[in-house]
Order: C-alpha cells, then structure tokens, then sequence
C-alpha cells in the first residue's frame, strides 16, 4: 500500500481522513389540516391558538419579546424567507442554529467550547438596517413583503435582506458544520415592537413562504389553502450524513463493492418526509446497485461492474410518485483507482485554527476535577490500572480521496520517554504510569491505504 504525505509534530501528530459515499431515500409526504400549525411552529416553547393558517400565510399574534420557531430544521445552505405584517415591529432578530464546524465544539468569547452555533440577523424596521452576529450593519429598503436570503459560503452562513447583502466577520466561533447542506433550527425574536398607547402592541406577524432551493418553486412551501382547506407541502431538501459523505455538495466519491448504511435527515416546513424505503434511480443504477432494509436500516453498495476504469453515475432520491426530491453526481471508485491515495494531512498553515482547537481541547482533557474536604480542585487525570486519556476528534485535519473519516480505521502509536512504543486503536491512550507522553495518530482508508508510522517517528 501506498505512503501518505505527511508532516511531523514533535510531540502530537494529528491525522485523520475523510470517507464517502452516498444514499437515496424516499421521502412521503400527506396533506396536512389547516388548522394543525401547532404541528409545525411553537411560539415561546409551546403549541399556540396564537398561530395559525389563515388561508394564505402563518399568522402568529406576537408582543415584545415573543419567540416564534419552525418546528422542523430547515437548510440554511440555501433558504428564503418572505415575511409580512411587520406594520407594528420596530425590531426583530432571525436565529439560525447549526452545528459547529468543530466536532467538540467552537471556541467562544469566554474560551468555552460550543457545538451548536447560533447566527443572529438583527433586522432594524424603522430604521431600514440589518447586521448579522454583532457586526457593521447595512441599510436596505422596504417596499411591501419583506425577503431574506441565507446561504453557506465556506462554512459561514451569509444573509441577504431586500437584496442587500449583510456583512460578517468571520470569526471561527461561527463557522458551521457543512456536508452536503446545513441543517439548521430557525426562529424569530420580537425584540421591540412600536409604541401603543395606554396598551400591549400585539403584532400580526406573517410568513408568507419558505423556500428552499433558489429558482425552483417546487421547494418553496406557500400556505395557500386548497379547496378542501388544506395544505400542499412543498418539496422536501434532504442532507447525507457525513459518515458516508466525501466530495463537494453535488458530487459524492463511492467506493465499489462496500456495503453503506445511510442515514438522512429530512429538510422540511411541513409534514416531515419518511425514509420508509430507499429509492435509486439513473445511470446504471438499476443494474450496478445493491440495496437492502429493514425497518432501522438501510444498506446501499455500487457492485464493481468495471474493474479497469473509475466511472461516473447520476443518483437520483425520489419518492413514491417518482418525483426527483435531490440529484447527485456519483464517481465509483474502482479496483484501478483505488491504491496509491493514502489520507494526506491538510497544510499545517492552512489548519491552525483546527490544530489550536485540538491542543486546547487535549489540555482540557489531561484535566480532572476532584473534591477534597468539600472543596472541588482541578489537577491532572489519574494514572493506574483503567485510566486512560481520550483524544479529541482530528476531523478536519486530514483528506482523503473516498473515504469519510468516520469509516477510517485509527491506529495510535504511544510511549512514555522510558517506555517502548505501543499501540490503540480505540481512540484512547492508557494512562499506566505517569510521564510524559509522545503520541502519534495514524489512518487507514476502505481500500487499505495506509499512513506510515515510520514517515512521522524518529526512533533514534
């Protein structure tokens, strides 16, 4: 097997790699009553007659410091919001709540770390301003309904409002976990409502629609009732989880001949979609994929139909009527292209941020707080028999060409300065004996490339 590229750290070496594929869900959708909004929205944590279908929009009847939320995740990756009733609103906020680019969290302001991050679009009415987590607004102008426009741009989320674009300080603390989408909780803050005298300002808050994927009305949820007073839901996004993801967010590498087992998180405003059975359909798909399930699981592989050449197929997820719901460009990974790429560190200079996230997060662990005569102290972590020092997670730090770092096989190599080298493979350093301790990590990928201790270990 191949060597990987690679560089050395005198006492850690981080290493990891990412793994791929891709999956196909059917997603099912039924008709929802009008009256069912509490399915679907809470305001201030719970089911409100507050808010309702009123025919054409979500009307909620809000006062100041009201919190209207969609009960479902949304895809901050591309997602718009068209909004009226904001006659009575002085100021309101838009949160948008994702998982933190970090798989231990982002680093805040008080050096605590946060795996969920919340992004806040401050929208000043009256004043015709907007400004996104605490940095230089922008003026924008209002005429009737009101669109705002989120989209990801290098795991930072961008907004719109009006047009206008709204600028961000890129702060790592808000970079946010992006596969393939970001799923993400979005809700509206009433932080001042105008004046009323001698009475409550109550505000008749509206969304007139949520869209999903731009130019493609078929994902924009209205909510417009039918003759029968009901609702249509619109098309649903769906995300890949990122055990199986690897490649850009429309183009996923397989390897041929291994058994997957997808998972799926559904993007939906109303009636959350079932993956009740796994539906693949395009090029070759008919004869080139295996798919099995049960009620828990499913499982997908692309048999090795060409042995000598990588080949490149479209998989579409569509549901029980046959309506294409997401479209992916597949590269199977083949036995002629399959040695040779070994996971690779990502350039040193361009990873500080990850690598300053693992050591203070290694720190943290090398920590443990006891109580002695009442008192809780902080001291470092017990050694003996079943000790052990767990390592933070080293995604983001290491590529690979087709495999997702959640199917690599880890490998740590340890010693102590008067011990030999051992190995783990559990993620986890024994603590035996106290020390200090060297550590490196290694990965091998599905098809069996291998990092090599000896690129990074000076035995002498």
């Amino acid at each position: 097997m191949s060597k990987a590229k690679s560089y050395k750290i005198i006492t850690l070496l981080l290493a990891c790699l990412l793994s791929l594929a891709c999956f196909f869900a059917s997603i099912s959708f039924v008709k929802v009553s009008a009256d069912s909004s509490s399915d679907y929205f809470t305001l201030n944590g719970s089911a409100s007659e507050k808010v309702v279908f009123d025919g054409t929009a979500v009307s909620a009847e809000v006062v100041e410091k009201d919190t209207l939320a969609f009960k479902n995740s949304l895809s901050a990756s591309d997602l718009t919001l068209t909004l009226s009733g904001l006659d009575k609103v002085s100021v309101f906020t838009v949160a948008v709540q994702a998982d933190s680019f970090g798989v231990d969290g982002n680093k805040d302001e008080n050096g605590e770390y946060q795996t969920s991050i919340k992004n806040k679009l401050v929208i000043d009415v009256e004043n015709g301003t907007a400004s996104l987590n605490g940095a230089t607004g922008a003026s924008f102008t209002l005429a009737g309904e009101m669109e705002i426009v989120f989209s990801v741009e290098n795991n930072y989320l961008t907004a719109k409002v009006e047009g206008t674009k709204i600028d961000l300080e890129k702060t790592d603390y808000y970079k946010l976990k992006s596969i393939d989408k970001v799923p993400a909780d979005v809700s509206f803050y009433f932080d001042t409502l105008v004046e009323t005298a001698n009475e409550e300002t109550v505000a008749n808050f509206k969304i007139i629609s949520v869209g999903q994927k731009t130019g493609d009305n078929a994902y924009t949820q209205n909510f417009v009732l039918d003759a029968d007073g009901k609702l249509t839901p619109a098309k649903a996004r769906v995300s890949l989880g990122d055990n199986f993801f690897n490649g850009t967010a429309d183009n996923v590498n397989v390897i041929s001949g291994y058994q997957y087992k997808p998972t799926i998180t559904v993007l939906s405003v109303l009636g959350k979609g079932t993956n009740s059975y796994l539906f693949a359909t395009g090029d070759n798909a008919n004869n080139n994929i295996v798919i099995s399930q049960n009620s828990v699981t499913f499982k997908l592989s692309v048999e090795d139909y060409e042995k000598n050449a990588s080949k490149t197929m479209n998989f579409d997820i569509v549901d029980k009527e046959d309506n294409v719901i997401e479209v992916y460009n597949v590269n199977v990974i083949t036995d002629s292209v399959k040695e040779g790429n070994a996971p690779k560190y990502v350039n040193a200079t361009t990873a500080q941020a990850e690598i300053e996230r693992f050591k203070d997060l290694l720190n943290e662990r090398t920590k443990a707080e006891y109580e002695v005569d009442g008192q809780k102290i902080t001291a470092s972590v017990r050694i003996g028999s079943g000790e052990y020092l767990e390592i933070p997670s080293l995604k983001n730090l290491v590529t690979d060409n087709a495999t997702a770092y959640e199917n690599l096989t880890m490998t740590i190599r340890y010693r102590t300065r008067e011990s030999a080298w051992a190995t783990s493979s559990n993620k986890k350093i024994p603590l035996n004996v106290s020390g200090t301790y060297e550590f490196y990590v290694m990965f091998k990928d599905l098809n069996g490339n291998t990092m090599e201790y000896a690129d990074f270990i000076d035995e002498s």
